[in-house]
């Protein structure tokens, strides 16, 4: 089966600095697969880069067998590529139903207007009401992002993406600030009622990525050390010495 998405090669520099360099792995169709490193390890710029908010130097990036060299991010949302950021993009003014429901009525191509177009707006509200409910939110449908708890905030900022139906969600720190029962709830969701989105997770509570993903892609310095199962990357001396802070087993 050809895999959601297939890096080879990849690599970026800014200037003198390489921030990667000969990144290559594989996301199978609907697999979950989390990438960790310590600070500074290249993975929101490896974000950016299969996203299409940066350029890469070098290598190839094939998201479902075609090739995305030059290809802006609109059109890869478009094939079913969506992604979160570190820093959540949310309308705190408006509830979380409608934040929601903007995001599902740009993708069917009814444009961020919230007025008019009544079917449109009935079928991306009941979208959004479907994913807050699958999320426990269900109760907080119509209160302002403004009055949520941040774990809130972070929970409608995940399923914003989700709204547009991908093939691949890529996720930047989505649990940063939840509490571990928020952070189990919300990766629950997405692989008990969203099956057929491929997960790529970038987080720092490797419990939370090693209990939730089938593959570990490490990295360290712009370079991937290690690419395999939790129990493959827990054992490995070179990802201990990077990234957990011993070698020894």
């Amino acid at each position: 089966m050809t895999p959601i998405l297939a890096l080879s090669g990849v690599g970026k520099r800014f200037g003198a600095f390489a921030a990667l360099t000969d990144i290559g792995f594989e996301i199978g169709e609907r697999e979950a697969v989390g990438l960790i490193g310590p600070n500074g390890a290249g993975k929101t710029t490896l974000f950016n880069v299969i996203t299409g908010f940066l350029p890469p130097d070098a290598g190839s990036i094939r998201f479902a067998g075609q090739d995305l060299r030059g290809m802006p991010p609109t059109r890869r949302v478009a094939r079913g590529m969506a992604r979160t950021f570190q820093t959540a993009m949310v309308f705190p003014g408006l509830t979380a139903r409608e934040n929601i429901a903007m995001a599902v009525r740009e993708h069917a191509g009814d444009g961020l207007r919230w007025f008019g177009g009544g079917r449109g707006t009935a079928a991306a509200d009941d979208t959004a009401a479907r994913l807050l409910a699958e999320a426990g939110l269900g109760h907080r449908a119509d209160t302002p992002l403004r009055d949520l708890s941040h774990g809130e905030r972070r929970i409608v900022d995940a399923l914003m993406p989700l709204a547009l139906s991908p093939r691949l969600l890529l996720l930047d720190e989505p649990t940063a600030g939840l509490t571990r029962a928020e952070s189990d709830r919300l990766l629950d969701m997405l692989r008990r009622h969203h099956p057929g989105t491929a997960l790529l997770l970038v987080a720092h509570d490797i419990d939370i990525v090693f209990g939730h993903c089938a593959r570990v892609v490490v990295m360290e310095l712009g370079r991937v050390i290690r690419v395999g199962t939790p129990d493959e990357v827990r054992a490995d001396a070179d990802v201990r010495r990077a990234y957990l802070g011993s070698a020894a087993p």
